[in-house]
């Protein structure tokens, strides 16, 4: 998330208040449904307020200028890190920081996103608090205590067969995601080599633009000699005010590429043209993905959106593809990496310090999930890191302060999913579900009506 000028700042309060705005017309709608429904529905009354949720913010989501941010999944199945390397280690060790994090969310529930994505698990968390809502309310009510157990069973049940299937399927998914079912020998089915890849973190030096994009320059020099085949610069890291500092730019990054036989991703902010921009050079020296962020992050970045089009390129790594922060909370755009047989994404990114840095790269690892990728993400004031094709993290480091870090992995090839094949459909046919629950409603509340007038 980068303003025109590189720095970064937080939204507005008006941004802030509509965003708060749009998220309670929601639920009051989703609420209302489920009210309704109550009085006219026998068993339908405890998923209505999961599709009514899950349609609406599966429009939301896709028609938005924010996509994705601020999810159900998102706020409920947030991750938490807790940091286990003591301040010392981060400061002192310039290119391998050690890092470990524990994880606290529930990566057998999220693996559901590999065939019904973001949709499918709002969808599951919202009919769990309608069923939590039932058994309350049930148990509270003195005249049906009495038959307490009797009138939660059915629908209590019936979510949590779902529920276990889920959990059963994620389960099983992580299980078989690196290793195969059946015992034997780690050679063969190990990758037989880690591919070294690096990031140069924006946002350490200041300076002026040229001194910045030189001090850029050398650090991912200094990458290269240590061996990355690979190394990205987060979001808007250098600037460039004329064709002369850009044509400058391209040519020491050209050198660097075709001297240590190195793929460099290079983000910069284009003050010229307004554009928020990343070109990947190939080893051989040539632009082989010039790429414009496509979802500015609207009312804070002081730039034009590009196409809204993921660019990809086939390497000896795979196809890569490259897309900048905030588009990554765009579902319909990353879903073009399952239609483009992307097996790396390159994320450059630039987010404000704790909460959002983590959070947003925890967010944009779902993506991981739905299109079977790896993604590697470098992040100014943030978490960088490695994701797989799981949503497991294979490495990750706070950067703030540490101006470069390395990380060596192990290349795989994209795993196939169905919701590449199938996108939203689970979140369009809440959609619909909704429409005709809502048609239904209409139709016995004028049937009434019409029935007393009768009378």
């Amino acid at each position: 998330m980068n303003f025109g000028n590189g720095r970064i700042r937080p939204s507005g309060g008006i941004m802030v208040c509509g965003f708060c705005l749009v998220g309670a017309v929601l639920l009051g709608l989703s609420l209302a449904m489920d009210r309704m429904s109550q009085l006219r529905f026998t068993w339908a009354k405890h998923v209505v307020f999961a599709f009514t949720w899950t349609g609406l913010w599966t429009l939301w989501q896709q028609f938005s200028p924010i996509g994705d941010f601020g999810s159900y999944v998102n706020i409920l199945s947030e991750q938490s890190w807790k940091l286990t390397f003591s301040m010392h280690t981060l400061l002192s060790a310039k290119y391998h920081p050690a890092a470990s994090y524990s994880q606290f969310n529930q990566p057998e529930l999220l693996q559901f996103a590999s065939i019904a994505g973001l949709g499918g698990i709002d969808f599951i968390l919202s009919w769990g608090g309608a069923i939590g809502a039932y058994i309350l309310y049930t148990f509270i009510d003195y005249q049906r205590r009495n038959s307490f157990l009797s009138r939660i069973y059915s629908p209590v049940v019936v979510y949590l067969v779902v529920l276990s299937l889920i959990y059963t399927y994620g389960s099983i998914r992580l299980a078989v995601a690196e290793t195969p079912f059946y015992q034997r020998s780690m050679r063969t089915y190990i990758p037989k080599s880690l591919t070294r890849v690096g990031c140069v973190l924006g946002k350490v030096f200041n300076g002026t633009t040229d001194e910045t994009n030189a001090y850029l320059v050398d650090e991912t020099r200094k990458l290269a000699e240590s061996g990355s085949q690979i190394v990205i610069w987060s979001e808007g890291a250098a600037a460039v005010f004329n064709e002369e500092e850009k044509h400058a730019l391209f040519n020491a990054v050209r050198d660097l590429s075709v001297t240590y036989n190195t793929y460099i991703a290079f983000s910069y902010i284009d003050h010229a043209e307004q554009y928020n921009k990343v070109t990947l050079v190939s080893s051989e020296g040539e632009v082989v993905i010039d790429y414009i962020k496509a979802h500015p992050v609207i009312g804070v970045e002081k730039v034009r959106a590009g196409p809204d089009e993921l660019k990809t390129v086939d390497t000896k790594f795979g196809v890569v593809g490259v897309a900048v922060c905030f588009d990554y909370n765009f579902p319909r755009l990353i879903r073009q990496a399952s239609k483009k047989k992307v097996d790396l994404m390159l994320q450059p990114s630039s987010t404000w310090v704790s909460p959002v840095g983590p959070v947003h790269a925890h967010m944009n690892s779902i993506r991981a999930i739905e299109n079977g990728f790896i993604s590697f993400r470098c992040s100014s004031d943030g978490v960088s890191g490695v994701w797989s094709s799981y949503g497991q993290i294979i490495h990750a480091v706070p950067t703030s302060f540490t101006p470069a870090v390395m990380f060596d992995i192990p290349l795989r090839k994209r795993v196939m999913t169905v919701y590449g094949e199938i996108g939203e459909t689970w979140g369009y046919l809440c959609v619909l579900i909704t429409i005709m629950l809502l048609a239904c409603l209409i139709a016995t509340e004028y049937g009434s009506q019409k029935m007393k007038y009768w009378g």
